[in-house]
C-alpha cells in the first residue's frame, strides 16, 4: 500500500463495487514487528445531509488508492475500456458461432463471482484473452 500523510485526501476506487470515494486520511497506524513495518490507515468518508461521516479502515478496503485525481480517472477509464472490449468480443464470438451458449447467465454470474477464478481462453481467431472472474468450478 502507498504511504499517505495524515490530513491529506486520497481517491479510492473499489474493486468489488463500481464506486469511487474521496477519503480524508484521519490516522496512520504503524506496526513494527520482526517481519518488518506495516502501515494501516483510518479514513473518513465525508457525510452529507442524509448520513453521518463514516470511518473506514484500510484493511477492510479492497481496491486501489490514488493521491491524484487524474491517476484515478485514467485507472477507471482503462477498466471501462476493458469491460467494453470484453462485451464486444462476446458479441463477435456469438456472431461467428451462433450456437455457442454462455456458461452461466449474467444474473447467475454475479452470485457466483466469489467462487470464480481467473482463466485464459482462446477465441476462434486464435486470440488469447484473460477472462476476469474466470470460469465457474
Amino acid at each position: 500500500m502507498n504511504t499517505f500523510e495524515v490530513g491529506s485526501k486520497v481517491w479510492f476506487v473499489d474493486e468489488i463495487k463500481p464506486r469511487v470515494w474521496h477519503l480524508l486520511v484521519a490516522e496512520e497506524i504503524v506496526k513494527k514487528t520482526l517481519e518488518g513495518t506495516s502501515h494501516d490507515y483510518l479514513f473518513l468518508l465525508p457525510g452529507d445531509g442524509s448520513r453521518k461521516q463514516k470511518q473506514l479502515h484500510s484493511k477492510n478496503l479492497h481496491g486501489k488508492f490514488f493521491k491524484e485525481r487524474p491517476a484515478a480517472f485514467d485507472f477507471m477509464i482503462e477498466h471501462a475500456r476493458t469491460a467494453i472490449n470484453r462485451m464486444m468480443d462476446i458479441v463477435e464470438l456469438k456472431d461467428k458461432e451462433p450456437d455457442l451458449k454462455p456458461l452461466v447467465e449474467l444474473d447467475e454470474a454475479s452470485s457466483l463471482n466469489k467462487e470464480l477464478t481467473e482463466a485464459i481462453v482462446e477465441l476462434p481467431d486464435g486470440t488469447r484473452a484473460r477472462l476476469k472472474g474466470g470460469i465457474p468450478k
